[in-house]
């Protein structure tokens, strides 16, 4: 039985002298396999400008994918993985990388990846009251909360349980300033995410 539909996220993080590597395997091997996947409705390349301190002087980037269909596309990408039709590359950290499906919002996230920059928060653990805003847009224009999917692409728990992406980065949460009232209460990334590369569409 399908879930419905969402989005999935992944931030990579190339090894610094292989770059110009990673680029390439990403834009022209890795995103035309992803979207030769049934109900993979879109991908975009951004790269990630944090907003708060982040401890880290390497350049990590996000790929997100809209799925039309979770569950089949999460069944699809298992069944893929490390095989000719779908090959991971040298060239990414592996152990820098995180990712995490997310419900709903299949046609905002799309919109924002067309525009090409926007912000976007990533949640440890909701507070009790999340419910009330997790699923519908939330506070302010062109901002909303998606919670994690309880199917997710790689094994083990979500890395994440929320997301909050907002049109304008500004709009988006800092750890320093998150409050009680608001539903994301330990933020583990702020960021503003600009685009690079084309966005492809299925």
């Amino acid at each position: 039985m399908s879930i419905g539909e969402g989005f999935y996220l992944v931030i990579t993080t190339p090894h610094a002298e292989m770059a110009e590597e990673y680029h390439a395997w990403y834009e022209n091997e890795h995103i035309p396999d992803i979207m030769n996947i049934p109900f993979v409705a879109y991908a975009r390349r951004l790269r990630i400008e944090h907003l708060a301190e982040s401890g880290s002087e390497k350049t990590s980037f996000a790929a997100f994918y809209g799925f039309r269909d979770i569950e089949a596309a999460v069944n699809e990408l298992a069944a893929r993985r490390g095989t000719e039709r779908l090959r991971s590359s040298k060239a990414v950290d592996a152990g820098a990388t995180r990712s995490c499906v997310f419900d709903g919002f299949l046609d905002d996230v799309g919109a924002c990846c067309e525009a090409g920059h926007f912000g976007f928060a990533l949640a440890d653990h909701l507070l009790l009251d999340e419910s009330v805003r997790f699923g519908s847009s939330g506070a302010g224009a062109g901002t909303f909360f998606a919670r994690a999917s309880s199917l997710q692409a790689r094994p083990g728990p979500a890395p994440f349980s929320g997301i909050q992406i907002a049109k304008q980065a500004a709009q988006i949460m800092h750890p320093a300033a998150t409050r009680q009232a608001d539903p994301i209460s330990a933020v583990a990334l702020a960021a503003a995410a600009v685009a690079i590369g084309a966005m492809f569409r299925s």
